[in-house]
């Protein structure tokens, strides 16, 4: 972009905003940063605009004041807070989507193992569990006809009986049985 060598540099300056920016966005990712450096870069160059000499390149010399600025902003990101490098950050995001996926499976296993309860376990569970902390544990033995000691260890009973429902569930969707085949369609190997 060739600039017109009579305009002064704070025209200049408006004129290369975006540019400038865009730049910026290249080193620093977060909008809202790049724009504080970007404010950082704009008072340089209007503090320091005797500088800029008539008939050179006012883009290369704002975006030279541009990656400096945005150099010193990430060492004192570095200094101020734990900054990880990229290359941690996109291992740690693809770990945190293996996790989601994993969590999604389970909650989607404890659904279908709930549904496998005989209805009075699956009312003691809901019911303890979906209101945890807002109904004691002694009302709902009352209302079992059971004591507290007793619906705790009830609990830990179906508790367990989720826990390998929702194993095997998970087991089974990891290794899906083979379809048998149908009677006309013998294995040629056997």
């Amino acid at each position: 972009m060739s600039e017109p060598q009579h305009e002064s540099p704070s025209l200049l300056l408006a004129a290369h905003q975006r540019r400038i920016l865009g730049f910026l966005r290249t080193m620093i990712p977060n909008r809202d940063d790049a724009e504080e450096v970007l404010q950082d870069v704009n008072l340089y160059l209007c503090l320091h605009a005797d500088e800029f000499r008539p008939g050179t390149d006012y883009t290369a010399w704002a975006l030279q004041v541009a990656q400096f600025s945005a150099l010193t902003w990430r060492g004192r990101q570095q200094r101020e807070r734990l900054v990880f490098d990229d290359a941690l950050v996109e291992r740690l995001a693809e770990a945190g989507q293996r996790v989601s996926s994993h969590e999604d499976r389970r909650y989607h296993a404890l659904q279908q193992c709930l549904q496998k309860l005989k209805s009075d376990e699956h009312s003691l569970v809901i019911g303890y569990y979906e209101d945890i902390g807002q109904i004691p544990a002694t009302d709902i033995a009352v209302e079992a006809g059971k004591s507290p000691s007793g619906i705790y260890v009830l609990l830990k009973r179906i508790r367990l009986k989720l826990l390998k429902c929702i194993e095997s569930t998970l087991a089974a969707e990891d290794h899906p049985k083979p379809a048998p085949l149908p009677e006309g369609d013998k294995d040629p190997k056997a």
